[in-house]
């Protein structure tokens, strides 16, 4: 089943406080969708995009969501689930929406993969400009103690 969620203000501001990385939607003028999810255990919020400049996305060939960003993820407990998200409606475009329904496994796969990038990109950011870049445009360095990252 695909859930879709949105950022409460006072959670988005939170998350933007933390790290310029977590951004708001086009020039702060409409929120992200997020596309939740559970891999590996951990609770994983995804943001849709209509726009990505990087290789590290599922690219929605149907309709108008172009990507889901996996370096902007967001590892949220669900225990305070209603103080930071609110159900999204379902009014994203509807070929999109069945074209992320029936390619969630492949989505989990690939955001697993993008983690193990980033954990070695991590190991490695100190010698390896390429390691740094993808370190320090990933929002994943704020859940190293999710992750079993050890700093």
């Amino acid at each position: 089943m695909v859930i879709y969620y949105g950022l409460t203000d006072k959670f988005n501001n939170k998350l933007q406080q933390l790290d310029p990385e977590f951004e708001d939607g086009k020039e702060g003028s409409r929120p992200f969708i997020y596309l939740s999810m559970i891999v590996d255990d951990i609770n994983i919020l995804l943001p849709l995009r209509t726009n990505a400049k990087h290789k590290h996305v599922f690219h929605v060939k149907e309709g108008r969501v172009g990507f889901i960003d996996y370096s902007k993820a967001i590892v949220i407990d669900y225990t305070s689930l209603d103080s930071m998200v609110y159900p999204f409606p379902k009014n994203i475009h509807q070929k999109s929406h069945i074209y992320i329904q029936n390619n969630l496994e492949k989505i989990r796969k690939e955001f697993q993969k993008y983690v193990k990038i980033y954990k070695d990109a991590w190991k490695t950011q100190h010698h390896n400009p390429g390691s740094k870049h993808i370190v320090d445009y990933s929002t994943l360095k704020n859940y190293h103690a999710e992750l079993n990252i050890h700093t």
